[in-house]
């Protein structure tokens, strides 16, 4: 049996007062797939942090952006980038 990955993206934009804000969650992925958006937002963004087991992405303007990983429906806590690259 196969490793079923899921990302839950969620971001936090702020605009003339407005929330641009969304959350997206996104089923049955693979870890290559998983390591790709990283790589994406890595190449946009920078380095994450990494909170609590997530990845967090903090630009310029002060929009977030957070990633969550489960791993067969649970938690995947990543403590470093090495983990998930």
């Amino acid at each position: 049996m196969s490793d079923n990955y899921i990302v839950d993206m969620t971001s936090d934009i702020i605009r003339n007062g407005h929330n641009l804000g969304t959350r997206n969650l996104i089923k049955d992925l693979s870890f290559e797939t998983i390591s790709s958006f990283i790589r994406d937002y890595i190449d946009k963004f920078g380095e994450p942090k990494i909170v609590m087991g997530t990845l967090l992405w903090i630009n310029d303007v002060g929009d977030n952006y957070l990633m969550s990983i489960y791993k067969n429906e649970k938690p995947y806590n990543i403590k470093d980038l090495s983990d998930i690259l």
